[in-house]
């Protein structure tokens, strides 16, 4: 029997984002994939979505699908929500693997963050990517989706989940992965975490943040080295 795995996306996308990756993981796992709250077509319970709740959403999926041994791949958000789930509900998977994920979370980086979650500047500077968002959220739904975004970034400068001081209480298998070139994230913040928490610890090159520019070959052969054991830790 292949062992399972949890793909989970990032803000304001959808489980759509993840479709390649998922095939090229067939072979090896059976693979699982849901849209978080608010996104996609999972558009209910929009006024109190934050990453607490994102967490519960991956333990309930787990436990409703009766995946045991499981291990969990979450890119951005869909990361940061994975290691919540499992500080809150320790043995709940095997490993998890984040990408892109970013830890420093504090009031001068949801600031810059945010810059780019403003729909009528989006409007004005992307409006092909603000098709895309009408298309995956729905034409009347993309900008309660970027509010929503950005209150639960609000939430994370306020009362971060993870941090160095905790890193090492989640104590699965985790492998932190980031972009030589990724801003958001940042290198030597995830570095950190990553040290912290007593995980294992990848930068991929030539690689930015978003999730249409990683090499999707590179990264389903890290998936598959360190969720099938076949990585030194």
């Amino acid at each position: 029997m292949k062992p399972s795995i949890l793909l989970l996306h990032g803000a304001i996308a959808s489980q759509e984002q993840l479709i390649s990756l998922a095939s090229n993981l067939q072979s090896t796992m059976d693979v699982h994939s849901f849209d978080f709250c608010g996104h996609g077509k999972n558009a209910q319970g929009e006024d109190e979505v934050d990453m607490i709740y994102h967490a519960h959403e991956i333990i309930d999926y787990i436990k409703s699908n009766q995946l045991s041994n499981v291990h969990v791949f979450g890119y951005s958000m869909g990361g940061y929500a994975a290691l919540v789930a499992a500080k809150i509900r320790p043995g709940l998977v095997e490993s998890i693997i984040t990408l892109g994920t970013k830890f420093d979370w504090t009031s001068e980086t949801v600031i810059k963050e945010t810059r780019m979650l403003d729909a009528e500047k989006m409007l004005e500077k992307v409006p092909q990517f603000v098709e895309h968002l009408k298309r995956i959220h729905s034409s009347n739904h993309w900008q309660t989706v970027l509010m929503q975004t950005k209150k639960m970034m609000e939430k994370l400068a306020q009362n971060p989940l993870l941090t160095i001081e905790n890193a090492n209480e989640i104590t699965c298998k985790k492998l932190i992965l980031v972009g030589e070139f990724d801003q958001t994230a940042g290198l030597d913040s995830s570095r950190q975490y990553a040290i912290a928490g007593n995980s294992n610890f990848q930068v991929l090159l030539n690689t930015a943040h978003p999730f249409d520019k990683v090499d999707l070959q590179i990264l389903t052969e890290t998936i598959n080295a360190f969720a099938l054991n076949k990585v030194d830790e």
